[in-house]
């Protein structure tokens, strides 16, 4: 039988020809389909997330909370990449927002800050 476009038969287009018992890929969901949570932003091409819970009490995210935390330790913006399996500009990222949402200048005040709040151990 003759390809009417062209193509052998069996040719997929971006794929080439299908083997025996292949399948030709799905296509792609419309993004439309998608629900919120995995459509990617417009602006910056990452995926929307639902928004990060606050801390009771405090003007940090959870995740700020354990930088804080962290920070409260000692530990430098590597050790903190380390400890939370993510890059060390992410950390340092995390120490920005940190810093800007207390409006400190410094890891130490962090720190004490973090010290205020902790409730004492037996």
């Amino acid at each position: 039988m003759a390809p009417v476009d062209g193509r052998p038969q069996g040719a997929v287009p971006g794929r080439g020809v299908l083997g025996v018992g292949e399948q030709p890929v799905p296509p792609v969901q419309p993004v439309e389909h998608l629900p919120h949570t995995q459509r990617a932003h417009p602006d910056r091409g990452q995926l929307d997330r639902a928004p990060a819970r606050t801390v009771p009490d405090s003007p940090l995210t959870r995740r700020e909370a354990e930088v804080a935390e962290l920070l409260g330790q000692g530990l430098t913006n590597q050790q903190i990449a380390d400890r939370l399996v993510v890059a060390v500009r992410t950390a340092e990222g995390h120490v920005e927002r940190i810093l800007s949402k207390l409006g400190f200048t410094s890891r130490s005040q962090v720190a004490v800050w973090t010290a205020s709040r902790s409730i004492p151990r037996p």
